[in-house]
């Protein structure tokens, strides 16, 4: 397909990877835009030499949309006294024929991501509308220009950006239908799909998986989703070609999928491999004011945190577990979530997210971790609200008592002034209860007595929980149908017409399948809901995955496509002499099958690579599957509301949520940078495992879990 202003592009002389002049000055003005996105790039410039909707100045483009924030004072102050600066700007983006939508200064960021994306970056900003135009001469150029302008005034620190705002590349992710004809087509060339791209890249893949992709609801089509972790380098058209080729085989008469590869992260909250797209942890994201939603009774959704750690998880739902000997009340959430604090030994830390905390384990043992009510860091940001508003509403107090002085001194209506009192002083009050509240807490709900650690099922589903015993209950009650109804959150929203009409308290339990709706509350994004994707996504094991059989037999520990060692008379991991896991070894064979032997007739040892390790996962995802919407993917989880119980249409419990997805290139999040979809494990596997764990013979008939009355 021919583009008429590739002509009149200049090809900059990059490397392959993309590397600029050294100069600032000679950077900010080089033309980045080139039709040649061919041989070696990152990930991030090959996506950007193909986006012909966006020019930016940054050294690294960073993926679209990125962070914005007020600029520096001082930098906005030197910016707003110059006075020639906007009237030449807005004069040069006319005579380039573009129609401003938006133009402001930010720092931009990019949370999380390598290579900077943290640090601030002044910046112009230019949002557009070409219409149906190619407009990517005319916004290169433009850039260019301003860059020029910028330098004349004394800005050369400020970089520039011309963005066309309906089109740029930003995708979402939305749900498939299970029944749709690409679900079969894509379960059919999945495997040879993953080898295709673990032969290019290793395990620098972050998913794989088949959606419905597209900037909005009405232009989203079947795609072969893949997510690639950041900086990246590849030969991207080939992969994309190899790919392409792959489903070309099986699509001959069937509908087409499309492929879309994009940088993102998923799997559960970090820490997370070096180099990968790893949002701040949670130890340094700020706390959660819960000022306006507090409750002294602990209840489904709300924050708690390890004593001894600042950060915070969220508690999933109430229920009773039943030993043979023993009923224990208590709640569920994840095995990460209430995992040993920092300064836990690290050969502590790596059993237990090996093989979990056993029942019945020895008051010693640091992974029976204490929980608290709420995390530390939400205690503070709570208290630093009431603070902040009981000395305003004070203040407001006064201000109304000293009104109604005077008016009474001339004989005027206070009524008004009264009611505006009795507001003030009932904020006020609540205030003050709030800081009381505060000052006690946290305060300490129970103890670890059973984790999961990182173990897979056979199905290679992650199993992800800990049972944390309170000795009582919390409250049960669900969100009242008006909460439901002021959040949007129902199956009607999402283009489902399935009646939902939420319960007081929830029903039982269920599981999850593919197409249906799904609802959750978390510590940081709150009440939620969204549609179970028609296929489950591979993830690739880049931590250590802990295997067992249905009977609770360890089979092996696996890590990044090698196998660990196991102590065949202990069952327990073997170490090396500076304290690291030993990876277990297999004889090598050649293409042929055939053992090989080195000169000395000694069998060639290898790590176990013959596969491609990963997970299987359930992924639920808040977005509109009606196509003629023009709603983009919605934000259904983020950092923090790990270990959320989630529940179905009927309100009865379907499993809890253990770590979220997204795209570094999708919309922006309603809670933070990035639009999380949930990795979630089954209830049903949940209660399977615990009936081994907790000792019951396999043919026992027993509800290991239940609901408080």
């Amino acid at each position: 397909m021919s583009r008429p202003l590739a002509a009149a592009l200049p090809s900059p002389g990059t490397s392959p990877k993309g590397t600029l002049p050294k100069s600032k000055i000679k950077s900010r003005k080089f033309l980045r835009e080139t039709e040649d996105d061919s041989g070696e790039l990152t990930i991030e410039d090959w996506i950007y030499r193909r986006d012909r909707f966006r020019s930016t100045s940054l050294e690294f483009p960073f993926p679209a949309p990125m962070d914005s924030a007020p600029l520096d004072a001082s930098l906005d102050s030197r910016i707003a006294s110059i006075t020639e600066l906007r009237p030449r700007v807005m004069h040069l983006l006319e005579l380039h024929g573009l129609r401003v939508v938006r133009i402001a200064f930010f720092n931009l960021t990019k949370p999380g991501y390598p290579n900077g994306g943290d640090i601030p970056k002044p910046t112009l900003q230019i949002f557009i509308d070409a219409g149906d135009e190619d407009p990517l001469g005319q916004l290169s150029a433009a850039r260019r220009d301003i860059t020029a302008i910028l330098d004349d005034v004394g800005l050369p620190a400020v970089e520039v950006e011309v963005i066309d705002a309906g089109r740029y590349y930003r995708p979402s992710f939305f749900p498939i239908h299970p029944n749709h004809p690409a679900v079969g087509i894509y379960r059919a060339v999945r495997h040879e799909l993953l080898a295709c791209l673990h032969s290019h890249i290793g395990y620098r893949w972050a998913m794989l998986s088949l959606f419905q992709v597209g900037r909005t609801a009405n232009l989203q089509r079947p795609a072969v989703a893949v997510l690639v972790d950041p900086l990246v380098v590849c030969d991207w058209n080939l992969v994309v070609s190899r790919l392409n080729g792959i489903i070309a085989r099986v699509t001959r008469s069937g509908p087409l999928l499309g492929v879309e590869v994009m940088p993102g992260r998923c799997g559960e909250s970090p820490p997370a491999p070096p180099g990968t797209l790893a949002p701040p942890g949670l130890s340094d994201k700020p706390g959660l004011s819960f000022y306006n939603k507090f409750d002294a009774h602990p209840c489904q959704g709300t924050s708690i945190g390890v004593r001894g750690d600042v950060g915070g998880g969220t508690l999933g739902g109430w229920f009773i577990m039943r030993s043979p000997n023993k009923a224990h009340k208590g709640f569920l959430t994840n095995s990460h979530v209430v995992a040993p604090p920092t300064g836990t030994p690290e050969t502590a830390v790596r059993a237990y997210n090996v093989f979990g905390l056993p029942y019945r384990a020895k008051d010693t043992d640091p992974a029976r971790t204490w929980i608290q009510f709420f995390a530390v860091k939400d205690v503070e940001a709570t208290r630093k609200e009431a603070t902040k508003l009981e000395a305003w509403t004070r203040e407001m107090v006064s201000s109304a008592r000293e009104e109604i002085q005077r008016r009474q001194l001339v004989g005027a209506p206070t009524s008004e002034v009264q009611e505006r009192l009795n507001v003030y002083s009932a904020n006020h009050s609540t205030a003050l209860t709030i800081i009381q509240k505060m000052a006690a807490m946290p305060t300490l709900l129970g103890r670890t007595i059973i984790a999961s650690g990182r173990r897979l099922e056979p199905n290679l589903k992650t199993l992800d929980y800990a049972f944390v015993e309170t000795g009582r209950t919390g409250r049960t009650n669900l969100p009242a149908k008006e909460e439901f109804d002021i959040l949007k959150v129902s199956p009607g929203d999402l283009g489902l017409e399935r009646d939902f009409v939420p319960d007081v308290k929830a029903r039982g339990f269920s599981g999850f399948r593919p197409g249906d709706w799904y609802w959750k509350i978390g510590r940081t994004t709150g009440l939620t809901g969204g549609l179970c994707n028609g296929i489950d996504a591979w993830i690739p094991s880049r931590v250590s995955h802990t295997l067992f059989d249905a009977h609770g037999v360890l089979k092996k520990v696996r890590h990044s496509g090698r196998i660990l060692e196991i102590d065949k008379e202990t069952g327990r991991l073997v170490y090396d002499e500076n304290g690291k896991p030993k990876f277990a070894q297999w004889q090598a064979h050649d293409k042929h099958g055939i053992p090989i032997w080195d000169e000395a007739g000694k069998p060639v040892m290898v790590d176990d690579e013959r596969n491609v390790h990963y997970s299987s996962e359930w992924v639920i995802v808040n977005g509109s599957i009606d196509s003629l919407s023009l709603a983009s993917q919605q934000t259904f989880c983020d950092l923090g509301d790990s270990g959320s119980l989630i529940m179905d249409i009927n309100c009865k419990v379907a499993g809890l949520m253990f770590g979220d997805m997204n795209g570094a290139c999708g919309p922006r999040g309603k809670f933070g940078a990035y639009t999380g979809a949930g990795l979630v494990t089954d209830i049903r596997d949940i209660k399977a495992s615990l009936k081994v764990a907790l000792g019951w013979a396999p043919d026992a008939q027993v509800d290991v879990l239940t609901l408080p009355e």
